[in-house]
């Protein structure tokens, strides 16, 4: 999980952007937005993960998942800190190129760093630990520090000690890459 977190941290902080059509915020605003919803992803993938390894534990105080071995699904909340929740379901499956896990978040008034969330993130995660890619689509409404629509249309891509990403947040284009060991 500490490695997602450094990941989403690097990738804020490389931001490129370039002229959007849809922009309702800053650049800087929108990769604050982009920050908040890592964190809180992040947050309910570790959850996940550790109602998938049986530890069933919580993060914070109200967290808590359900897995079902069948059929690969989970579901749960997370609830931040700072304030309000986020409903989470998903799948998870193992195959012979890693784990591929999809979920959706649902914001319900989640404070994240400042921001208050609203809407829904869909996370498309396939690989390993070593080599993956992670797909960001959806909508949010942030308010607080930050106040406007963000849409999220992005990827990541992680192997061979290359980070690449490219997509569009908050109407901005964003793309670069950083290597590390």
């Amino acid at each position: 999980m500490k490695k997602y977190a450094l990941l989403s941290i690097v990738v804020m902080m490389l931001l490129v952007v370039g002229c959007g059509d849809s922009n309702d915020m800053s650049e800087e605003d929108a990769g604050m937005v982009y920050g908040a919803v890592s964190s809180a992803v992040a947050k309910a993938q570790g959850s996940a993960m550790m109602s998938m390894s049986g530890m069933n534990a919580k993060i914070v105080e109200g967290d808590g998942f359900t897995y079902n071995e069948e059929d690969g699904s989970f579901s749960g909340t997370v609830e931040s800190l700072e304030g309000g929740s986020a409903d989470v379901s998903g799948t998870v499956s193992e195959g012979e190129g890693g784990q591929t896990m999809t979920f959706e978040m649902v914001f319900n008034d989640y404070v994240s760093q400042g921001i208050t969330l609203n809407g829904t993130i869909t996370l498309e995660y396939s690989g390993s630990a070593t080599s993956y890619t992670m797909k960001y689509s959806g909508d949010i409404e942030a308010s607080g520090d930050v106040e406007g629509s963000v849409d999220f249309d992005l990827t990541v891509s992680v192997a061979d000690g290359q980070l690449t990403f490219e997509g569009t947040v908050g109407g901005y284009d964003v793309s670069g890459s950083a290597s590390y060991s």
